[in-house]
């Protein structure tokens, strides 16, 4: 006889409801017409076009970095950030041992050597451990943020600046978590997610390279999105154009319908609906102002009115705006035509800032303003 309380073990389930008690990611009737629409627009889109554009504009908005790319899982999107990051044959990588085995496997197609440290009882990168275990081969640490709950940036920060290495995040888990008020995802040269399944931000499957870094931004473009995207992202005059059209000769982009299912999950995270700052209706130039950890981005706009405080040179304070019923995923940040870049660009960016300006190659490009270093 079994006197174990457990059900597990033989004892009387506590929960007698028939399963499945949850299911993730919720498929809802908007779900499927987005879907069907989406079928009916593309169902291949080789560049940075519609949906596409949309998810990543949406996602980099969300992180706060300057470049999203979507790929077609998490271990492609790992595989791209490695191989952009410029990790190759001999090269050592720090990760963690506890951790999903994608974190590791894609290096080995690099040539490289994952170099597994342990981690403390909070199942943290354990730092004493990886200092341990560096060499004069070991060229990045990557941090797991496994479950969803976020490392010790400040130290993982400090140790890879210490020991000059590159700090890549493994995010795959970890869709909104933050530390200190920052996004995962943002604090490393490039960070990747998964969109798979049972993930926060789910598309069925999916991935993607987040980073604020152009030149890895190329390099992750020519490892999985080549001819037309390269062909139209990375400048003429650019030392790695000439290897647009075959890129590093594999294809890792995700399917339109997968990206249709992630952008319109928007119940996943309800912070999601504060972005942006709150806009007048007749404000015009159209021009957007971000906030985020890098300070203040103005972006053209051609479909959204123009924020107040982005117009007074950013010393307006932006207002909140109104709680929706439910969460939902930020509209995609505006994108430009090359006539439209310079002169709005100027007129709303604060003076600290310098107007970025549109490729002339371009037909739809977002724009953004950085900090003058």
């Amino acid at each position: 006889m079994n006197d174990s309380p457990l059900a597990l073990l033989g004892g009387r389930p506590v929960v007698t409801a028939p399963g499945p008690h949850f299911v993730w990611p919720p498929i809802e009737n908007t779900d499927r017409r987005a879907v069907a629409a989406q079928l009916e627009t593309a169902v291949s889109i080789p560049d940075r076009s519609g949906i596409v554009a949309d998810l990543e504009d949406a996602l980099a908005s969300y992180l706060g970095v300057r470049h999203v790319v979507t790929t077609c899982t998490g271990t492609a999107a790992l595989h791209s950030m490695y191989a952009a990051a410029g990790i190759g044959p001999g090269d050592e990588v720090i990760v963690p041992a506890l951790t999903f085995h994608a974190t590791a496997t894609p290096l080995f197609h690099l040539g490289a050597h994952p170099v597994l440290a342990d981690v403390d009882d909070r199942g943290r990168l354990d730092l004493e451990d990886a200092a341990r275990r560096l060499t004069a081969r070991t060229k990045a640490v990557v941090v797991v943020h496994l479950w969803g709950l976020p490392e010790d940036m400040d130290a993982l920060t400090a140790f890879a600046d210490e020991h000059e290495l590159l700090l890549l995040e493994d995010g795959s888990h970890a869709h909104g978590a933050t530390w200190n008020h920052q996004r995962t995802g943002s604090f490393g040269a490039a960070s990747a997610f998964s969109l798979n399944g049972p993930k926060p931000l789910s598309a069925g499957e999916g991935g993607f390279v987040a980073t604020d870094d152009t030149e890895l931004y190329y390099r992750v473009l020519l490892h999985g999105q080549y001819n037309k995207r390269c062909r139209r992202e990375i400048p003429a005059h650019h030392p790695l154009a000439r290897f647009a059209t075959t890129g590093m000769g594999l294809k890792l982009r995700i399917h339109p319908v997968w990206r249709t299912t992630s952008a319109g999950a928007g119940r996943w995270q309800a912070g999601c609906a504060r972005p942006w700052t709150a806009s007048p209706a007749s404000a015009s130039p159209t021009c957007r102002q971000q906030h985020s950890r890098r300070g203040t981005r103005c972006r053209c706009a051609t479909s959204r009115p123009n924020s107040a405080a982005c117009r007074s040179n950013g010393s307006s304070t932006p207002s909140e705006p109104k709680a929706p019923p439910r969460p939902t995923f930020p509209g995609p940040p505006a994108r430009c035509t090359p006539t439209r870049c310079s002169a709005p660009q100027a007129s709303c960016c604060p003076a600290t800032l310098a107007a970025a300006v549109c490729p002339p190659t371009a037909s739809r490009w977002r724009t953004t303003c950085t900090p003058r270093r």
